[in-house]
């Protein structure tokens, strides 16, 4: 897939100093246009063997005498192994790891040293952070010392452009799909189109200022700030913004989430009128500072965008996907005809976006610092808990252990509640057991127990309807939980999950089967009372 050609960039500094001066080794016209290269498994093998294996998770070291109990726990498994998503079938990130590459100042260093730290896991990346990766890997050998939103902001001018070409036809099929609209409900969402389509052309007009969206923007920035003393105060203030549009006070002195934040601030004068426009430029102030701090570019463009919305003056919003696809959701709530709503939606939802197409992802960035820019290209990659059966269901295993399993977010998100057999249609036929035999190796190195991962069997097979198989379990596990002296009693205890439906009787004869043969160990199934399948 080709995704856009860039000849002679240029590409100014905050010192007005182009790339070209400011690294002579850099040379714009060697830029190769973007090209989706084949992936490649470049995944590094991390082997956990003998009795002395531990693996940190967190603030603590988990060691083979002390096995995964908690969800957190489960998630953190990917941090020190490789462990494939359960659906797409890709390599997973842990969350730890990524924020701490944030926090080492991977994100907000060189792309020499980005291009260096992530090679290793190339094959993690979703398709279009793959495609951006190998980007900065050409621009790093020719611009070593730049940063993420340098490199992507010499990209800029040319990607809003291709990705302005490929919404406006979207636009006009969206257009169309309002014309069977009644006249009054028609109207409505004509001018949400309008003032859309204005932000995707680029042209300024008056913006309705929404502290819900500024405070969204505000603590989405923070997240990607180090310093936490920082970071706690953007996502307060944001909070605070909140409150100013949902307080019932006329005065603002008596609502306890705005006192707390002005009775400890000498500079805050408190013999002036004050109303919600003056706190919430109040509250913009304040966040501009810190941004001016941290040398956040985005934090002070949100801050500028809000200060001019607020005093009344034009201003150039950036579109958003998710902001037209909410506006317009808010306009039909109360019309009742679903069939032309889905034709609506449906038509809306092939919009670009970030996660499938480059030039959106660049354009999404314009202003974004290099913290956010580097996470957000790792954060499709980072795991999340797939809930087998559904939380929805609130079913008795939903919060098993045995019904975990790990998901980068987009599958998982995509998933929701979906039927898993229907859903897994859409992806590698090996991808199950293939997460299943990742979840093998770590109850063979002791990190997970043999009854979780049964109980993880009978729920895969459950919501999907496919059987794993399990023969890589080691002798050795089958020995440490089934010891001569112990074996019926265990193997009793392993009964009885079976007859509370936990595990699947299947598996009680299998492993009956496996003690005879590998371990040469008779036990009875005398106990067993459970339905076989």
């Amino acid at each position: 897939m080709k995704i856009l050609k860039i000849q002679n960039l240029q590409f100014k500094t905050n010192n007005n100093v182009s790339l070209q001066e400011k690294y002579p080794q850099y040379q714009s016209n060697k830029i190769s246009a973007l090209q989706t290269d084949s992936f490649q498994k470049t995944t590094p093998e991390i082997n956990f063997t003998g009795k002395n294996t531990v693996l940190k998770l967190g603030q603590h070291l988990l060691t083979t005498s002390s096995k995964v109990k908690t969800k957190k726990e489960f998630r953190e498994l990917a941090r020190n192994r490789v462990i494939h998503c359960f659906y797409c079938q890709k390599p997973v990130f842990s969350p730890e790891f990524v924020d701490s590459l944030n926090a080492r100042g991977v994100f907000d260093g060189t792309i020499e040293n980005f291009v260096k730290e992530l090679a290793p896991y190339k094959s993690y990346l979703k398709p279009t952070s793959y495609d951006i990766f190998k980007y900065l890997e050409d621009t790093s050998k020719l611009a070593p010392q730049t940063h993420l939103a340098e490199a992507l902001q010499i990209l800029n001018e040319k990607a809003l452009q291709e990705l302005t070409k490929k919404q406006l036809p979207i636009f006009k099929q969206i257009e169309t799909e309002f014309h069977e609209l009644p006249d009054g409900v028609r109207e409505k969402v004509m001018k949400v189109l309008k003032i859309h389509k204005n932000r995707l052309k680029r042209i300024p007009q008056h913006e309705e200022f929404s502290a819900k969206d500024f405070s969204y923007k505000i603590k989405k920035s923070s997240e990607t700030v180090a310093n936490s003393i920082h970071r706690e105060s953007l996502s307060n203030y944001a909070e605070i913004m909140l409150a100013t549009t949902q307080t019932k006070y006329t005065n603002f002195y008596d609502n306890n989430i705005l006192s707390k934040t002005f009775q400890h601030n000498e500079n805050f004068d408190y013999s002036m009128p004050v109303n919600i426009k003056s706190i919430q430029l109040y509250i913009v102030e304040q966040i501009k500072k810190i941004g001016t701090k941290l040398d956040r570019n985005d934090i002070l463009i949100s801050c500028k965008m809000t200060e001019d919305m607020l005093m009344g003056k034009t201003v150039q919003l950036k579109f958003s996907n998710k902001a037209f696809s909410h506006d317009i959701e808010k306009v039909l709530n109360g019309y009742k005809n679903s069939k032309i709503k889905k034709k609506i939606f449906k038509a809306i939802s092939k919009l670009p976006t970030s996660s499938s197409n480059i030039n959106s992802f660049i354009a999404k960035h314009e202003y974004s610092s290099s913290a956010t820019i580097g996470y957000e290209l790792l954060k499709p990659s980072i795991t999340t808990i797939e809930h087998l059966e559904p939380e929805s269901t609130h079913g008795p295993y939903v919060n098993r252990l045995g019904n975990y399993a790990h998901a980068c977010g987009p599958c998982n998100h995509g998933r929701a509640n979906s039927n898993m057999a229907k859903y897994l249609e859409g992806f590698p036929k090996t991808s199950p057991q293939v997460y299943f035999n990742d979840m093998i190796g770590i109850v063979n190195d002791g990190f997970i127990s043999l009854e979780d991962l049964l109980q993880l069997k009978t729920s895969i097979y459950r919501q999907s309807g496919r059987q794993m198989n399990a023969s890589g379990i080691s002798t050795k596990v089958l020995e440490e939980n089934f010891p001569v002296e112990k074996a019926q009693e265990n193997f009793d205890h392993f009964i009885e999950l079976a007859n509370e439906d936990l595990i699947s009787s299947r598996d009680i004869f299998w492993l009956q089967q496996e003690l005879r043969k590998r371990c040469g160990i008779a036990v009875k199934l005398d106990n067993l009372s459970a339905l076989f399948y």
